[in-house]
């Protein structure tokens, strides 16, 4: 969809990975995109197909009822004949032994039906929470050697979903633990922000839209603000929403704190960001699949404060490795953060535990090996 997520920066890191363990990745595109280099730099070969239907014209759907209906014929057509023979192509041409799908497999049936046809197994990552799937996707997701599901909350959601594949894996992902020290360079952020340098930062990264939660953060701070002095609220993400981001800003006005509350919009080097942090703050609504920004905290052994639903409850350990918080209940919010303030001594050892926590378990080196597994688990087989 033209964008460069989560999913990508993933792949990143395992393809950099599997290039240490003897492996060689060839990664396709739909289009180029910013991290194609990045790509080439970590072994990979790259390979770019335009997606199916890109010869259909922008305004197709103001065609006659009968042309839409040949077009759909014709699209159905290249997606279970002619793209299927193209990635076979592609397959053959590059010796490839294992077929993975970075990003779920529900709309993928051409790049599995081209593996089908030359013998090679099927591995699929599932990075999302998928609110449903049809019968057909299904079917492909039972008929795959493997599926790997980045959280406990995604692999219970494609059970409930109807997918039994036998070969359901439970990998987490993974960050390399200089992730966030790479990105560094000598930007003053609190100085670029005009903050104090002896303000105490509570902060939270992501796009600023409704389920994001970054209401939930305001409205808590605005209840800790006067408690805590010298506090500020540091918000790093895109503006997705205006309408949200302008009642955002309209709580912050109405307590007086505008000031206090900062918006720092989109920002590619997110490492600077969380190093003026004090406290992170993961304030989702909504369940979330993941939570990378919250290994990245961890990695630089600032405090967190989580969501206790979806899979950042499975990243951080109530009471031991941060806290975690009703994300309906904005009070609870205010109380975890008055908790961190009130003893900074068990702030700064939550946060050591968070970084042992993250090496233990969430490291991109962990992520790759649990991966080779699948792929020679596979390959043993053939």
């Amino acid at each position: 969809d033209n964008t460069v997520g989560g999913s990508h920066y993933c792949l990143l890191e395992i393809c950099r990975q599997l290039k240490g363990k003897g492996f060689k990745c060839v990664v396709a595109f739909y289009q180029e995109n910013n991290l194609v280099d990045e790509f080439r730099e970590a072994g990979a070969v790259v390979v770019i197909m335009p997606p199916p239907g890109a010869w259909l014209e922008r305004n197709s759907s103001k065609r006659s009822l009968h042309i839409r209906i040949l077009q759909g014929i014709a699209l159905r057509m290249e997606m279970l004949l002619f793209r299927p023979f193209k990635w076979a192509r592609v397959i053959r041409e590059h010796k490839i032994d294992v077929l993975h799908l970075n990003n779920t497999f529900s709309d993928d049936k051409d790049f599995v039906v081209a593996a089908r046809l030359l013998g090679k197994p099927v591995v699929s990552h599932v990075r999302g929470l998928q609110t449903r799937l049809t019968g057909a996707a299904i079917k492909i997701g039972n008929s795959l050697n493997a599926i790997i599901a980045i959280s406990e909350a995604v692999r219970d959601r494609i059970r409930e979903l109807g997918v039994s594949n036998r070969n359901l894996h439970l990998i987490f992902d993974g960050i390399s633990p200089n992730r966030m020290l790479e990105q560094g360079s000598s930007t003053n952020i609190r100085e670029k922000h005009g903050i104090p340098d002896a303000a105490v930062v509570i902060g939270s990264v992501g796009n600023v839209k409704e389920w994001k939660g970054q209401k939930v953060l305001v409205e808590a701070f605005c209840q800790v603000a006067g408690d805590v002095n010298g506090a500020h609220c540091l918000i790093v993400g895109a503006i997705a929403d205006e309408a949200y981001c302008k009642d955002v800003r309209a709580i912050a006005s109405k307590a007086g704190l505008s000031d206090r509350v900062t918006f720092a919009g989109y920002q590619k080097s997110v490492g600077d960001y969380l190093r003026s942090f004090d406290l992170f703050v993961h304030c989702s609504v909504d369940p979330e699949p993941f939570g990378i920004v919250i290994l990245e905290a961890m990695s630089l052994e600032i405090p967190v404060i989580a969501t206790s639903i979806g899979a950042p409850k499975e990243i951080v350990e109530n009471g031991k490795s941060g806290v975690l918080f009703d994300p309906s209940n904005t009070s609870e919010l205010a109380d975890a953060i008055r908790l961190f303030f009130s003893d900074r001594g068990r702030m700064r050892e939550m946060g050591k535990r968070g970084k042992e926590r993250f090496l233990q378990k969430f490291t991109s080196e962990i992520n790759a090996d649990k991966i080779v597994t699948v792929y020679e688990s596979l390959l043993s087989e053939r």
